[in-house]
């Protein structure tokens, strides 16, 4: 089975990440599921957004959580209230709910709950006991554990590869600890510490396996043929149009 291309952030760099007009674009670039990112702003309101900072007009860079909706929505050009998303683009395309941070999972629930949503995400992240809470409070809903973070903080290659090679002897056993705790039924992993043979042993015990994020041809390719479910890119036509290209 071919992997799912996975528009990250909308896949549209040059519209605007997490906004409308990259949706759409997601939408009509053929990419079989959007991915976002939510996070709470001061006055508890879900907004579209990945960073944890924003910066305002006058230079000074704040916190997401530190301000208000009204405040975030006049200086953010193009922000999204999650409920928002949920009404636009929600039935219209699989969505991969990534949560930045901890604190609204009941929140989050309740608005994929209005809509009608839960079992048909995937909600990811990092924090593992923000996933347990969603799976507690939403015993029916799809959730993804975000690993390998550290390897593009490391730097350019070749230090970013090393740092792949050297953590991949323990993620076995990492990931599946992790995993339990989080109670997390797939992994989205970065795409260096992706090989065939741990994509196998995820499958093994029952789990599927994601990979972010990839943004060339030939990369894509590689990992395509390792066996993983989905691939995230900023540029999901090119890879719709490199499944054509091939006959898939």
């Amino acid at each position: 089975m071919a992997a799912l291309i996975i528009a990250h952030r909308g896949g549209a760099p040059h519209l605007g990440e997490n906004t409308a007009r990259a949706f759409e674009h997601g939408l009509n670039s053929g990419a079989d599921m959007l991915e976002m990112d939510v996070q709470r702003s001061a006055d508890g309101h879900l907004v579209v957004n990945h960073d944890d900072t924003v910066t305002l007009r006058n230079g000074l860079v704040r916190p997401v959580s530190a301000l208000p909706l009204g405040e975030l929505m006049r200086e953010v050009e193009g922000l999204l209230g999650f409920e928002e998303y949920l009404e636009q683009f929600g039935r219209r395309k699989q969505t991969n709910v990534d949560i930045k941070g901890r604190g609204f999972e009941r929140e989050l629930v309740q608005a994929l709950r209005r809509h009608n949503l839960v079992d048909q995400v995937l909600i990811s992240g990092r924090d593992g006991g923000a996933l347990r809470t969603v799976k507690f409070l939403a015993p029916e809903a799809k959730i993804g554990l975000s690993r390998g973070q550290i390897v593009p903080w490391l730097g350019k290659e070749p230090h970013s590869t090393i740092a792949a090679r050297t953590l991949r002897p323990t993620l076995p056993v990492q990931l599946l600890a992790h995993a339990t705790r989080a109670m997390a039924d797939s992994f989205m992993l970065n795409h260096r510490l992706v090989a065939p043979w741990l994509v196998r042993f995820l499958h093994s015990r029952g789990y599927r396996v994601f990979c972010w994020t990839v943004n060339d041809a030939e990369t894509f390719r590689r990992l395509e043929a390792t066996g993983v479910d989905g691939i995230a890119t900023d540029h999901p036509e090119r890879m719709v149009e490199r499944y054509s290209e091939a006959g898939c």
